[in-house]
């Protein structure tokens, strides 16, 4: 009796991983999969000219009725079943010897990318949980981090390694603006999210970061100057705690004016 016919693929909507038909989530991001109701079968034209058409499934099924007596009835129903040749090639080729034919290059092809989203999605979601957009991250500052010693590390070593690593610079780059002074006055002490914005800005590397997150605190604090606020430190303070941006460290330094 020929098995069924094998599941169509489907492109999983969120990341646009192709994953086999019985998977009932993306095996890269875990999106579930909802199904189609709507079950089309191809039907073959007669070759007689005369009688209705048959589909590829009814023609395999009787096929596999007539199968009873001799080998030329058996030869004519594979004659009559060429056109359901995906049932009986697929019944086939599950053979009795119990060996697993070797995986083909589209499979081992695909199962590299599974591997590879799997580990993408994985490391974004550890820089999202740093406080990192997701969709600024690229390839250019993830290639800055120094690879996790060991011979073949798992997914979850790397995961702690990257958090380590990006931990480590983050809170270096906060640490970078009381160093800094102007008119006698330090910068300030720079947020987590200024200071993941310059890395980014900085294709993961620290001393572009750097120089990328003081010349930014510069410009913000000749800004808030020029619009009637000089004093570097109360400024600098209302960045801070602002997440650098300057619009909203303005409006606390007009409220406190105010007051």
């Amino acid at each position: 009796q020929p098995s069924p016919a094998p599941s169509q693929a489907w492109p999983c909507p969120r990341c646009t991983f192709l994953n086999p038909g019985h998977a009932p989530s993306c095996d890269v991001c875990g999106t579930d999969h909802a199904p189609s109701d709507d079950i089309t079968i191809t039907e073959t034209k007669p070759t007689s000219g005369s009688g209705p058409a048959h589909s590829s499934i009814e023609t395999s099924t009787s096929c596999s009725g007539q199968i009873t007596s001799g080998s030329e009835t058996g030869t004519s129903c594979l004659g009559s079943a060429s056109s359901a040749l995906l049932p009986v090639t697929s019944g086939l080729g599950l053979g009795t010897s119990g060996f697993s034919p070797a995986p083909s290059r589209d499979a081992l092809r695909q199962r590299k990318l599974r591997e590879d989203g799997r580990r993408v999605v994985a490391l974004v979601r550890a820089a999202e949980s740093q406080g990192l957009p997701p969709e600024s991250l690229g390839p250019a500052p993830f290639s800055q981090i120094p690879e996790a010693s060991g011979p073949s590390p798992d997914l979850d070593s790397l995961i702690r390694h990257f958090r380590s690593h990006l931990r480590g610079v983050l809170k270096a780059l906060q640490e970078e603006g009381p160093k800094q002074e102007v008119g006698g006055a330090s910068l300030g002490p720079f947020s987590l999210a200024e200071a993941a914005w310059a890395w980014l800005e900085g294709d993961g590397d620290f001393e572009h970061a750097r120089r990328v997150l003081i010349g930014r605190r510069k410009q913000q604090l000749h800004l808030l100057s020029s619009l009637g606020f000089p004093e570097p430190g109360p400024a600098a303070a209302a960045l801070q705690r602002q997440q650098g941006s300057h619009w909203g460290a303005l409006q606390q330094l007009q409220q406190h004016k105010l007051r």
